[in-house]
């Protein structure tokens, strides 16, 4: 039962971490992508392709 909570905890934190350190990125691609055009902001689609194709 230990072993179990440990384990919830330690994949909660991951996904709260990734999700921090995910959305850090997206914002600083947004800014360096405005700042090189001023279209309109991106879809989030457009987001996960780039995320995507730099993986």
């Amino acid at each position: 039962m230990h072993e179990r909570t440990t384990a919830a905890k330690r994949d909660c934190w991951f996904s709260v971490t990734g999700n921090f350190v995910f959305t850090k990125k997206v914002l600083s691609w947004q800014r360096k992508l405005s700042s090189l055009e001023s279209r309109p902001r991106l879809s989030r689609e457009t987001l996960v392709a780039i995320c995507n194709r730099r993986r």
